[in-house]
């Protein structure tokens, strides 16, 4: 592979440059790192220049290697560039909107930069992205567009970290994207002082709200407007959570994500409508143009998302190569688009979409002609359908593991849904092809949107029956970076053992799944060993966990409705997929909803009384007080507990629950207000307490 893909071999020390950098955070001098990368510039000039002896070409490739590795290291740095916005207090800037707002329920987002700051008497320019919140009864900000220019007064911050165990991180996702900054913009405080959109990104816009009228005209509406608008445009603010979970579920989230195989067809499509410049002098050269001019296009329509990115770069050098009549090596080609990438943009290798986008093109092309060629089948329409399941299949092979990585769940029956989801998503695409070409037509567009919308229906019901079939995802599945790592090599020995057939990859094979097995049951050990107790940042209600092993008791102390750790899921999901906790484990409360003074549930004791509710877990006593006005009638003398938890219901009464009780630790739960937490931390701290703030520190974690 190594003569036949060169990329490839100037892709390697470039991706270990990037990786070297992010593991190294933002601590490198990033002058020192620019003069030490023009110096090997330099040197790599000067070597190529002296043509040194074929004796000494290994020269030329260690100082192009080490150029490679500054260059990937040096770029990246500088794409990890700290905020210069001041955070906290209030500011004045000129913000500039990048996106059209999205109206949230509680909420209007937008990505915007600001491109001046006042500060020290002055307007000073800046150019750095940020995400402003309008206020959802700010009514104004609904007519909000992209391209607005706006001044604001209000407080730059900080993105919120991840409060909870093995919780998303927002934060570290938004640095990734370049967003180091939030703003809570009031009602009072922005004016709209102008509108200037840069005119490419505008266009795609109005198309893209063009097409939407267009499909609501031909009667395609709700679920199966936001499916069509995902599948051909990249648009998915129209997308439900239950509409996203159950594509995901059913592993058919991909055909949602516009990537090569949209492209694909789209090319195909408009490289046949095109076949007449085939027949006139320098014909193939002004539709390759043509070609690469429109796959570029659509990138830029579609949001420049990773896989469209890969794709589009991907048939541009094709296209390039065929019109120069120059043979094309697939990897060579995904190695070319990648480098290309990845040198725009470095960060870039850090998404998900990225890294399975490449994984899955590269499973595919490799693993596909070895699958398929298990099994010869004569019958035409049979065959097709092993060709899907060999695609399938080989694609599942190369990303299987990122997807247990990020998303701990597995589509058990992808290849069922894959035998639907891929035809209906050619279907779809060729009849919105169709509409689009005959929509000036009106009942040949009445007919074709009739047909699509008929299409879509037929594609939604599938992946509801699919997801809805027993056992169709196994969730809860956690695997650590090192476990990951380890299965991808494994995949990688594979590959390795079908291309050359040596025994020595067989023994590596086994050896790297001898220590993934190794390492899942030592750290499977060391997890049910653990006895821990959680009080988790969550803003709806408090929310306890009692952890002994891979037993979990989740509680809530504010709710008298049946809930389920989904309801959770953002604090809880990452969690619970670590320690093997159900999706969908239900969620006891302990107040309000039993009437009961004494209950057991799993191995945590409930009490309840005047005081409050008590909660016995080992030998922790937790008390979540409920002040009464009888409560003192019960302390002849003050009672000692571990950890006294306080809630909005008790906080104003909390220096008489002082009096009352002793605790040794006072946890302040999240769903309380700033002031009431600086108030109890205050009488804590009189009394000799020792205080905690959910709000301010994250979740309240104690191993036992």
């Amino acid at each position: 592979m190594g003569v036949q893909v060169p990329f490839f071999r100037l892709l390697i020390p470039y991706i270990i440059g990037i990786i070297a950098a992010l593991a190294v955070g933002k601590h490198a001098n990033q002058l020192l790192m620019l003069i030490f990368v023009s110096a090997l510039f330099v040197l790599l000039i000067i070597v190529f220049s002296m043509r040194t002896a074929w004796a000494h070409r290994w020269v030329f490739g260690v100082v192009t290697y080490a150029f490679l590795f500054a260059a990937g290291f040096t770029l990246t740095q500088l794409s990890q560039s700290e905020t210069m916005l001041e955070h906290g207090g209030e500011h004045s800037a000129i913000a500039r909107l990048l996106d059209t707002p999205e109206v949230r329920l509680a909420s209007t987002r937008v990505l915007a930069e600001v491109t001046m700051v006042y500060a020290e008497s002055e307007w000073k320019p800046v150019s750095e992205k940020l995400l402003l919140y309008f206020s959802a009864t700010d009514s104004a900000a609904l007519n909000l567009r992209y391209g607005d220019i706006l001044a604001i007064k209000s407080a730059f911050a900080s993105p919120p970290p991840a409060k909870n165990p093995y919780q998303f991180d927002y934060a570290k996702y938004l640095s990734k994207k370049g967003i180091g900054s939030i703003s809570f913009v009031p009602a009072n405080s922005w004016q709209w002082v102008g509108h200037k959109p840069h005119w490419l990104h505008s266009t795609t816009s109005r198309l893209r709200a063009g097409l939407l009228s267009l499909f609501q005209r031909v009667g395609i509406e709700g679920e199966n407007l936001a499916v069509l608008s995902a599948l051909t445009m990249g648009y998915k603010a129209l997308l439900d959570q239950e509409t996203r979970r159950v594509f995901s579920a059913s592993g058919a989230m991909h055909i949602l994500a516009v990537s090569g195989l949209h492209v694909g067809i789209l090319f195909a499509t408009l490289s046949a409508f095109l076949f007449f410049f085939n027949r006139i002098k320098q014909g193939k050269l002004l539709k390759s143009a043509l070609l690469i001019l429109f796959l570029w296009f659509f990138a830029v329509f579609t949001g420049l998302s990773p896989s469209v990115i890969r794709a589009a770069l991907m048939f541009s050098l094709v296209i390039v190569g065929t019109a120069l009549s120059h043979k094309t090596s697939i990897y060579n080609t995904l190695s070319a688009s990648a480098f290309v990438i990845l040198v725009a943009n470095p960060m870039l290798i850090t998404e998900v979409g990225f890294q399975l986008s490449y994984l899955a093109v590269i499973s595919i092309v490799f693993f596909y002609p070895y699958i398929y060629n298990l099994l010869y089948i004569k019958n035409r329409l049979i065959d097709k359908v092993w060709v899907l399941i060999s695609v399938s299949l080989a694609a599942q092979l190369g990303t299987f593991v990122l997807g247990l990585y990020y998303f701990n769940q597995f589509p058990n029956y992808f290849l069922l849904t894959n035998l639907f989801a891929i035809p209906m998503a050619f279907v779809i695409l060729y009849l919105t092809i169709g509409l689009l070409i005959f929509s000036p037509i009106p009942i040949l567009a009445a007919s074709l949107g009739w047909l699509l919308n008929g299409a879509l229906s037929v594609l939604n019901y599938l992946i509801r029956f699919t997801e809805a079939l027993p056992f169709s995802t196994s969730t809860g599945i956690s695997l650590s970076p090192t476990q990951a790592l380890i299965l991808l090599i494994s995949i990688v020995m594979l590959g390795l053992l079908l291309e050359y057939r040596k025994l020595v990859y067989i023994k590596l094979l086994l050896g790297c799944l001898l220590i993934f097995f190794v390492e899942r049951s030592l750290r499977y050990s060391a997890t049910n060993s653990q006895t821990e107790l959680i009080v988790f940042a969550e803003r709806q209600q408090p929310l306890l966990c009692f952890r002994s092993g891979s037993d979990v008791v989740l509680c809530t102390a504010d709710t008298t409705t049946a809930l389920t750790s989904s309801n959770f899921s953002f604090a809880l999901g990452g969690y619970l997929s670590r320690v093997g906790g159900g999706i969908d484990q239900p969620v006891f409360p302990v107040l309000n909803a039993e009437q009961s003074t004494n209950l057991l549930q799993g191995n945590v004791a409930i009490h309840r009384n005047g005081l409050g509710t008590w909660l016995h877990f080992k030998d922790k006593l937790i008390l979540i007080p409920e002040f009464t006005a009888d409560a003192g009638a019960l302390a002849s003398s003050k009672f000692d507990v571990d950890i006294l938890l306080i809630t909005r219901n008790v906080a104003q009464s909390f220096p008489t629950v002082l009096t009352l009780v002793s605790p040794k630790v006072v946890v302040a739960d999240e769903t309380l207000p700033p002031w009431q937490v600086a108030s109890i931390s205050q009488h804590s701290k009189a009394h000799g307490v020792n205080f905690y703030s959910i709000a301010e520190r994250g979740a309240y974690v104690l191993k036992l």
